[in-house]
């Protein structure tokens, strides 16, 4: 595969006018990883989490354990704890954990309302029955689920993590931090349902080591795989990323390429794009931003690759995913005129950016199969989410490959090393700036390396515009 193949689908699978939005609720939850809860073995707990409504209209809530040890109920409306509002709706949760062993016990309760926006949400809940070393784990999770519980030895100790299958790796140990002031090690135990089908699996974590005989046991773990809580598409919640720093929080940009993640989106096999323009149905998904359908370029039971339109409604908006007709949830995002940002490397490679020199070798270590970038000479720099081009180009089309190239307007400008409250570092004007040509929701920047630059194998280097920063990368340079 040639590189300028191998930039297309790093940069894609690594990976229309909004209609108007009717009122709707918006299920917003005071927190959804609380912290764990400790009772006495043979005694019972409770704990309480507020939802509001961030939207319109109002909320219809259910709630549901998937753990028989967790009891929700949603209790009568009051002023929130946090001031944040007027009312809120407490989500009450009944530890029924006194027939339970001594452990760590987790589960997740639902909160739901099919009409809500950013609904369902998931509370992560962890009880520990009894103090020390847990004579047992146990993890109730939906498919696609993850959650972690933690665990002190009163000394330092080996602290090791095994699956019946040997292949597994659901299951996983770290020290969590520690002090040499501090007597107590803390250890984290992770586990992660994605890939796995409904059902029950066995592992186990071993400490040995420790200065406290009682604390060297086995600790069986057990991780029960649930349904999950929609025989659709279910999108997680903040689930849409843009493709090159995949950062949660982020506004989505007009053009932008998106990662969006979830769960049950297809059944069988994956799906890539074959031909342009774009399709707004790959393998029998759609993807609705504010009621309108999408280009996608990649489909798979996990994550769906998309195109933001151009012309879409800056502000907030909504988003769904329809799979072979059946409706899934809805999630909010956030749209702007631009994001933007470079696309990056990753893998064994550090930070460095996708930027190539002008034989198209990228700009990295020799050591790392590469070519430093030479001062006075061109660089191209691979960026997605600078938005809107003049000439303008069709959501999901392939962009110009002829003059009139489609140009960025916003004034860019490539800056070398990292920026300081006093300086953005040896910025330049590029000698191109706009969408790449033939390609869908590609950026690229074509720049000098000008005198002065910084030498070296990790140099910093970003792209300032008017509507902000982007992302830092590296890029090696030698003279």
């Amino acid at each position: 595969m040639d590189l300028q193949h191998r930039l297309f689908w790093t940069s894609m699978l690594a990976v229309t006018a909004a209609a108007h939005l009717s009122a709707a609720s918006k299920l917003q939850l005071a927190q959804t990883t609380p912290a764990v809860v400790s009772v006495a073995q043979g005694s019972n707990g409770t704990l309480n989490i507020d939802a509001k409504n961030a939207g319109d209209g109002a909320l219809t809530l259910t709630a549901t354990g998937s753990a028989p040890w967790l009891v929700p109920t949603i209790g009568a409306s009051h002023a929130c704890s946090d001031g944040s509002g007027p009312a809120c709706l407490p989500i009450q949760i009944a530890l029924q954990t006194s027939a339970l062993a001594k452990g760590n016990y987790t589960g997740l309760v639902t909160v739901s309302d099919p009409n809500a926006t950013d609904s369902p949400q998931y509370i992560v809940v962890s009880v520990q029955v009894g103090t020390g070393v847990p004579d047992k784990l146990d993890f109730t999770l939906p498919v696609g689920g993850s959650a972690s519980t933690h665990f002190s030895t009163a000394s330092g100790a080996n602290v090791t993590s095994a699956t019946s299958d040997p292949k597994a790796t659901w299951l996983a140990t770290t020290q969590d931090g520690g002090s040499p002031f501090s007597p107590n090690t803390p250890y984290k135990v992770s586990v992660g349902a994605g890939g796995l089908a409904a059902g029950d699996y066995s592992g186990s974590v071993t400490v040995s080591g420790s200065t406290t005989a009682a604390e060297n046991k086995t600790i069986p773990v057990t991780l029960h795989v649930v349904a999950q809580a929609m025989t659709g598409p279910l999108t997680s919640i903040g689930g849409a990323l843009n493709n090159a720093t995949y950062a949660s929080g982020e506004s989505l940009a007009q053009g932008d390429i998106i990662a969006l993640f979830g769960s049950q989106y297809v059944s069988g096999a994956a799906a890539g794009v074959v031909s342009l323009p774009l399709s707004t149905t790959l393998g029998g998904v759609q993807v609705f931003l504010n009621d309108q359908a999408v280009p996608l370029y990649y489909v798979s039971a996990g994550q769906i690759n998309f195109q933001v339109p151009f012309n879409a409604t800056v502000g907030e908006g909504r988003l769904r995913v329809e799979s072979n007709g059946t409706r899934g949830n809805t999630i909010s995002v956030t749209i702007a005129r631009a994001v933007p940002r470079i696309l990056r490397l990753n893998g064994n490679f550090g930070d460095y950016g996708i930027i190539t020199n002008p034989d198209n070798s990228l700009t990295i270590p020799a050591a790392l199969g590469g070519h430093a970038a030479k001062v006075g000479g061109a660089l191209v720099i691979y960026a997605i989410g600078f938005g809107p081009t003049t000439p303008a180009v069709d959501s999901g089309a392939g962009s110009p490959a002829a003059e009139p190239l489609a140009r960025l307007t916003d004034h860019p400008k490539v800056c070398f090393s990292a920026p300081t409250p006093f300086s953005p570092g040896l910025c330049v004007d590029p000698i191109f700036a706009g969408l790449a040509p033939g390609f869908v929701g590609l950026y690229q920047i074509n720049v000098v390396v000008p005198q002065g630059a910084p030498i070296g194998d990790i140099v910093p280097i970003f792209i300032t515009t008017d509507d902000g920063n982007t992302n830092i990368v590296n890029v090696a340079i030698s003279q």
